[in-house]
């Protein structure tokens, strides 16, 4: 477990991005970010198929939706000190390949975060053949990240894909067993054994042969019979994706970024604290 030396006069090191503070709210930021979170063997990767040739940096909430930004923080589907545009947090991006991006922006496809496997999960709405192979899988998304995406934003993005396919089954079918995007797991990126409070991910280089049967038992998420099941989308599921997000690592480091560290050792030391809560390293 970290530890740090007392008393406490800064964020600790390695709870933000490494950059100036005339940086910390530009676009700068949301690409050094992006580029450094969703990165497998030193390669920028798109976060659905792995491609990493014209890798694209790809926002959640656009940057002329400020007013939608602004909604969400009031509402509390994002930390209330949180940036003032949404086009300079990380945590409303992932890195996209050209073709991705522009399906996603076009609403043709949305993710949906599970918080019972702690995974993002890939839906394709359009029922389109090139995309039904990604269905129901999970995507190169970390939720163990500190900079993963605040997993409220994608239900205001798959209320409008809902909407932009109207006809579309309202509880699309999924696997019961959740399994990984197939080049996650034929890379061998994949840790084992894997754990819920730990990288998700081997970055650099896998730490096994990907074509051993050791790798391929792990691919899907243990959940019973590999039967269909759906997917709804009601004031229950919201709340417990809503209860997930505030209780992430990544929201809770966003507060410590953007809280001020200018008072005394003691009280900033409760602000640390009192945000991190069970995960305070200071414990």
């Amino acid at each position: 477990m970290q530890t740090f030396d007392l008393p406490l006069t800064k964020l600790p090191e390695g709870f933000g991005c490494a950059r100036s503070s005339s940086l910390r709210s530009t676009s700068t930021t949301f690409e050094t970010c992006l580029d450094a979170r969703d990165r497998f063997r030193g390669e920028r990767c798109c976060v659905i198929c792995g491609w990493d040739i014209a890798v694209q940096h790809c926002q959640i909430i656009r940057q002329a939706e400020w007013h939608t930004w602004r909604a969400l923080k009031a509402r509390q589907w994002l930390p209330p000190n949180a940036t003032h545009h949404g086009q300079h947090d990380p945590r409303n991006g992932m890195l996209m390949c050209a073709n991705h991006r522009l399906a996603f922006e076009n609403y043709w496809f949305y993710i949906r975060y599970s918080p019972e496997k702690r995974r993002f999960i890939f839906i394709d709405q359009s029922d389109d053949g090139y995309y039904r192979k990604y269905h129901g899988k999970a995507i190169a998304l970390d939720v163990s990240d500190r900079y993963a995406p605040f997993a409220t934003l994608f239900l205001i993005h798959e209320q409008r894909v809902r909407g932009h396919w109207p006809f579309a089954p309202v509880v699309p079918d999924l696997p019961q067993d959740t399994a990984w995007q197939d080049w996650i797991v034929s890379s061998g990126y994949l840790r084992d054994p894997a754990s819920t409070d730990s990288p998700l991910f081997q970055r650099d280089w896998p730490q096994h042969d990907p074509t051993s049967s050791e790798a391929s038992s792990f691919h899907p998420v243990s959940g019973g019979p590999a039967t269909s099941t759906g997917l709804a989308l009601n004031d229950d599921v919201v709340a417990q994706i809503l209860d997930a997000t505030r209780n992430s690592l990544s929201w809770k480091t966003s507060v410590l970024e953007n809280t001020s560290w200018e008072g005394t050792a003691e009280e900033n030391i409760e602000k640390y604290q009192r945000v991190m809560g069970d995960d305070n390293p200071l414990r």
